[in-house]
């Protein structure tokens, strides 16, 4: 870890607008929302800092075009449309997006949004929630409102509008309970289903699993208590972190070292730490249980399966540790069977 680099100031304010928080709720909402999420990264152009990052800013990735170039620079720059177009060279450019398995017309170089994917599942789930309040607002009602009685009459148009304002006024949240009253009878034909009758809140529920699954979140976090996938709370906690949050960090990871590789000659990469995670401690308490027993692994090795870096101060670190008295391998002694080995070969009695 290197103390005080300027790079260290862009993860607590990467602009003046805007704290780390703030700042990589935007990336990865664009990303979630869109498919893609451009980070700005502005720095000085001339002297002996050209090319440093200063600021980093998101840029709405609704509005961002891209220019493609040719084979050998794919993308010529990107545009960011406005009351004036932006042109902003790749250079200054960090872009996060989904796979996509669109090629024509330069499409590969734009990420398809889980929304995307699951747009009809989003559509249903809104006609839903329509129908839902349709049906609150109007009582439930469903049907014709006509003249009763045995000889059939009719209406004239003047008096079904009249009709239908009446009913419309006398009925609604506002007025439940309050009596309609007319000055003929009437007789009500139901023509639709209920939302109990189309299972409306049970196609939620599904319509919410499938969201969340698209998401990769478990939809117990929701309020979704009938879901019985994970054991509890904690366990589907755990389950947002290794399936949705960690994939998002490593992406941003992997893409921000690259970014910054030629511009500090290699020296500096960017990492981060999962360590103090309370819903992922019960994981690291197994993965230091299995690692314990395994001798065959230097301590140094398990450091960084566990993500804590080589120790490179203590050269015992490097070495195998055996079992019988947990000793370094390179000073076992040799058991009295291995001597008489030995005493053979050399004829040694």
């Amino acid at each position: 870890m290197i103390e005080d680099h300027e790079l260290s100031q862009l993860f607590v304010s990467p602009n003046v607008l805007q704290g780390w928080a703030d700042f990589f709720e935007q990336v990865v909402g664009f990303k979630l929302v869109t498919g893609n999420s451009y980070i700005h990264c502005i720095g000085p152009t001339n002297g002996v800092n050209a090319g440093l990052v200063k600021e980093l800013w998101t840029l709405p990735s609704q509005i961002v075009t891209i220019v493609p170039g040719d084979k050998a620079k794919p993308i010529d720059h990107y545009e960011m449309l406005g009351e004036r177009t932006v042109n902003i060279p790749p250079e200054q450019i960090i872009h996060l997006k989904y796979w996509t398995p669109r090629y024509a017309n330069a499409q590969f170089l734009y990420g398809v949004s889980p929304i995307t994917a699951g747009r009809r599942v989003v559509t249903k789930s809104n006609a839903s929630y329509d129908a839902s309040v349709s049906s609150f607002q109007n009582m439930g009602a469903y049907g014709i409102l006509s003249p009763a009685g045995g000889e059939v009459q009719s209406l004239t148009e003047e008096q079904q509008e009249m009709l239908e304002q009446r009913f419309k006024k006398k009925t609604g949240p506002n007025n439940a309970g309050k009596p309609l009253i007319s000055s003929v009878p009437l007789t009500w034909q139901q023509t639709g289903l209920s939302p109990v009758d189309m299972n409306i809140i049970e196609s939620d529920k599904m319509d919410l699993r499938t969201i969340c699954n698209i998401f990769h979140v478990p939809s117990l976090l929701f309020n979704d208590a009938s879901n019985k996938t994970y054991s509890n709370t904690k366990e589907a906690g755990s389950a947002v972190y290794t399936n949705a949050v960690i994939p998002a960090l490593v992406q941003f990871r992997e893409s921000f070292n690259q970014f910054i590789r030629p511009k500090y000659q290699g020296k500096v990469f960017i990492d981060f730490d999962i360590s103090a995670i309370s819903e992922l401690q019960e994981d690291m308490n197994m993965q230091v249980q299995a690692l314990g027993p395994a001798w065959w692994i230097t301590p140094n090795e398990k450091r960084i399966v566990m993500g804590y870096g080589a120790d490179e101060e203590n050269p015992l670190m490097d070495e195998y540790f055996v079992p019988a008295g947990v000793s370094p391998l390179s000073g076992t002694p040799p058991d009295d069977m291995v001597l008489e080995e030995v005493e053979k070969m050399l004829k040694i009695k």
